[in-house]
């Protein structure tokens, strides 16, 4: 049968007002952390056999966020995505410990950034549906390295490329399509040191 909820059940399901966490643990050690507000699954934390954090999956408002740790601790990549569309279901699997990853972003509308141990920002791509919109590149001292714009063109995805040194100045833009003999063939514009085309 079923009961309504006893006053006891109320705080480890998030029931009496504030987040509740759960720990999941196998044989080999805690493999997860759950948390849970009002009955709902809002943020979840995957670990290796090593105890190490693999990924963080939180939900906030009207996003979802989740970050997956390298498993050298050299860095972090942070997704973001529309809560409607990508609600947190269940477990991610990485590097083969959970979920694919690929297939959650496979069609999704995200924002991803990657950053390095010390949480400087080195690439972010921004893909709506499934297909990558934009995406740009940085050097340790915070300037943009690379920008990328993607639009559909007649013959295929166009790559519209800047290229930048690592004191801000342009090296090079180009227009590429996708599919196509990407050298020699396209119209791209390199600036000398000094300047000039």
């Amino acid at each position: 049968g079923t009961r309504s909820l006893l006053p006891e059940d109320k705080e480890p399901c998030g029931f009496d007002g504030r987040t509740s966490t759960v720990e999941l643990y196998t044989s080999s050690g805690k493999v997860a952390e759950e948390q849970y507000l009002e009955g709902r699954l809002v943020g979840r934390a995957g670990f290796d056999e090593s105890g190490r954090k693999r990924y963080e999956d939180r939900s906030e408002d009207t996003r979802r966020t989740l970050t997956v740790f390298r498993p050298d601790g050299a860095g972090s990549e942070v997704i973001e995505f529309d809560i409607d569309a990508q609600p947190i279901a269940g477990p991610i699997v990485i590097d083969g410990y959970g979920e694919n990853l690929p297939a959650l972003l496979k069609s999704a509308t995200y924002v991803s950034k990657s950053f390095n141990e010390d949480g400087v920002l080195l690439e972010e791509q921004v893909v709506r549906e499934g297909r990558r919109q934009r995406a740009a590149m940085w050097y340790m001292n915070g300037k943009m390295r690379t920008q990328t714009q993607y639009r559909d063109g007649a013959h295929g995805i166009i790559w519209q490329i800047e290229s930048f040194r690592d004191d801000g100045s342009l090296i090079s833009r180009a227009q590429l399509t996708e599919g196509y003999d990407m050298v020699g063939i396209q119209p791209c514009r390199g600036v000398h040191g000094l300047g000039r085309i």
